[in-house]
Parts: structure tokens; sequence; C-alpha cells
């Protein structure tokens, strides 16, 4: 993230380097002043040390930026650059130099049409009004440089999500995106605004078949939330999704998990020297639990992914490139890293139910089942574990409703506890 420094003067832009100036400096600025200017921008710079630096990460800046053209000079002086931008009618130009300024200073000078100086305060005054292209420089951070080229397609259910992605992977060389869903639709006409919504998902996993892609991306309506599908366009669960960004992690880091993700993170990650915690369902709770124990990376059900270097807060785009890193950094496909893994079943079942009604119906579960329970968890309704299943029944923080999550290592013991406990949830609930 840039910070104004003493650089940003009311001149230009010049100071300490890399202190005061430095490449991610240079790379926001050039992108910054290229939507500005747009049409032909022309640079150049001095014999400085650190001049070479910036004048390639001013470049890289530029051609993130909605600039026609930019043309490159090389080493000159300044007025011949005042000179070009006003003889040849350009739109703008950049020369990197610190002027007459001591040896380890670095800076820019920025002049738009007709060679007019613009002052640094100006340049700075621009950064702070361009909110979107600061988080998006800050995701494009985040890819990482080299490895293999990954086709990923990218559904963005008519949300808002499309134009963070569409600047992000603009003149991406590394990662060949595809989107689909990507016009902004108020009645998100596509398949809903939910990604857990009865059918969403299926154009997703069609298109990452018929692309040959390496992996499928489907955000809800404001992009917090994000879930994937394989290359074979298989749904990835999101304990196995969370387990996957957690594989870059070292050992004694720390993992928050809500009560209901399920058994995978625990079981592989905590085999690798991670220690997996767990919280109340709902974001306030995780990302508490996170502070709290400085937590690196943390999970829910729901599609929520959060991270520590993202101030603790959820991103579906941040997540989607953890995934990204992964492929980009190994041979193997999604498939192949999640088949070495033991495998678990999970289902979630709503019924809909006055919130006071919930403890009570709990308390039946409870009698019911709980006496065979290794393990009798309260802290958000309640969780019964057993050697190879759980039970978690709680009340849905948003609407009236109970919500029962079950997880079982086999389809038929999954199939058998969800039709017990639905059994003694309608039982109990008086109708």
């Amino acid at each position: 993230m840039v910070k104004k420094t003493k650089a940003f003067r009311a001149n230009d832009i010049r100071g300490i380097y890399p202190l005061e100036i430095n490449a991610e400096m240079a790379r926001t600025i050039g992108r910054v002043v290229g939507d500005k200017f747009l049409g032909r921008v022309i640079i150049g710079l001095d014999v400085r040390s650190s001049s070479p630096v910036l004048y390639e990460a001013l470049k890289e800046g530029l051609a993130l930026s909605g600039v026609l053209e930019v043309i490159e000079v090389g080493i000159v002086t300044t007025p011949t650059l005042y000179y070009l931008v006003s003889s040849l009618g350009l739109n703008g130009g950049i020369m990197v130099t610190a002027s007459h300024s001591p040896a380890e200073h670095g800076g820019l000078k920025i002049m738009r049409e007709g060679a007019a100086p613009v002052s640094g305060e100006e340049v700075w005054h621009w950064i702070e009004q361009d909110g979107l292209g600061l988080y998006v420089d800050f995701l494009r951070g985040e890819i990482i440089k080299g490895g293999r080229v990954v086709r990923i397609v990218f559904d963005c259910s008519n949300g808002s999500v499309g134009r963070v992605l569409r600047k992000i992977f603009l003149r991406n060389q590394a990662v060949e995106a595809i989107f689909i869903n990507d016009k902004e639709d108020a009645n998100f006409t596509a398949h809903g605004p939910d990604p857990l919504g009865d059918g969403a998902i299926l154009e997703l996993q069609a298109r990452v078949l018929s692309e040959v892609a390496d992996l499928g991306v489907i955000f809800d309506a404001d992009g917090d939330r994000a879930f994937f599908v394989d290359e074979n366009g298989l749904e990835i669960t999101s304990a196995q999704a969370l387990t996957l960004m957690g594989m870059s992690l070292p050992e004694g880091e720390r993992v928050v998990i809500d009560q209901i993700i399920g058994g995978l993170p625990k079981r592989v990650l905590g085999e690798w020297g991670i220690e997996v915690m767990e919280s109340r369902v709902g974001n306030i709770f995780v990302r508490e639990k996170m502070r709290e124990v400085d937590a690196v990376l943390g999970g829910e059900y729901s599609g929520h992914f959060y991270f520590r270097n993202f101030g603790f807060n959820d991103s579906g785009i941040f997540a989607a490139i953890q995934l990204i890193n992964l492929l980009k950094a190994r041979c193997e496909s999604v498939s192949e890293l999640l088949s070495a893994w033991p495998k678990f079943y999970g289902r979630m079942v709503n019924f809909n139910f006055i919130r006071e009604e919930v403890p009570r119906v709990i308390e039946v579960i409870i009698a019911e089942c709980g006496f065979a329970a290794s393990e009798i968890n309260r802290d958000d309704g309640v969780k019964l574990i057993f050697d190879d299943y759980f039970i978690a029944v709680r009340a849905s923080n948003t609407e009236d409703l109970l919500r029962l999550n079950v997880e079982a290592v086999t389809e038929e013991i999954l199939e058998e506890v969800v039709e017990r406990v639905t059994g003694i949830v309608e039982d109990g609930s008086g109708n």
C-alpha cells in the first residue's frame, strides 16, 4: 500500500530512495497518471543509480493504465522531454529525475499536455481518489511472479467483482482469465446473487470443462465470498479450499475455522504442524478469534475466507489468488492434490424455526443423541462429535432458521445421521 511521504512536493515528486520514493510508488504513480492522461505519454530518465529501477516500475504502472502508447526516449535531459511533449502534441510526459538533489535521492517530474507541470501534491490527490486502483494494485502484488500460466474461469454473478477482476488481469501474462456473468445487473438474472442457490454453479462447471481450465471461481454479489470447482468441474468444499490455502504455511502458524466447516483442515494441516482452532459461526466471531490468536488464515463453511495480511478481513478475490498461486507454483492439478487427502461428506439442512424455540429443540437432540458423543460443545448451539461424524445444530445469525450441519466419513453414515436428526427436529417442532 502506497503511503504519502515528503516526496510529494509542491513542484514535483522527489525524496530519499528507497525510503521516501521507491518502485512500488513509481508503479502506482504510472498507473494513476496514465489513467488521467490516456493517449500518448513519453518517458525518460537521468543517470542516477535509482532511476533505472523507478523507470522500469513506472513503465509497469503505465502498462496497467489506459494509455494508448508509451514512448521511451531513455537517458535525456528534462528540457528534452518538455520539448518533445510540446512539439509532438503528446498527452503527457514523465521524467525520472531528482533534479539537483543529492545522489541518494530519486524522483519524478510529471507534465501534462503542452508540457505544463503537474505538482506532486496533485498526483497524491489523484492517488487518494483512486481507491479501486489502489485495491487492484494490492491484489496484483499478491500474485506470485513466475511459475506456470494457469487458465481460470471467473463467474462474477452479475455483481461488482467483475470490474475489479478485469483491472487485475488486464494484460496479465501469468493468468489467462475467462469471465462469465460479468455484466453488472441489479436483478442478478444469471443465477441470483448467492453461489449456494439452486443451480447457481452449473454454468461455471460447464464452462471450466469446455475451456479446459485449471480452476473455476464463483463469487457472491459483493465479492466477499468465493466458491471453487476443480479442473473436472467438481465442487471444492470450503474445507478443501481452506486446506489448499494452508499448504504453503510454515509449521507453527495458526488457522481459525468455524465449527461447521468440517474436519479436513484439522486432520491435514494439523499433521503439518499448523494449529487449527475453532470459532463460533459468523464473520465477527472468526475475525475476533483470529486477532486473539494472531492466526494467519481463517475460513467458514459459507465461503468466507479471512487473511491476516488483509487486516483479518475476507475477500473472495484474495482467496482466489491463494489458489491461483498454488497452481502456478506446482505441477499437480487441484484434483490430484485433493486425492491425497481423506474424504469427508457434509450437508447443511435448514428448518424454518422461531429463534426462541431453537434452544428447546437443541436440548431434545442432546438428550436423544448425546449419550454416545465423545465431545459436546455448546459454544454455538451444540456440536456433538462422534468417531465417524459430527452433528452441529444452531440458530441462524440472520434468519428465523435452525441450521443442521452433519459431516461423516462415508455417504452412508451421512444419510443415516441426517435422516435421524431431521426426524428429531421435525418431531420437536410441534408441526
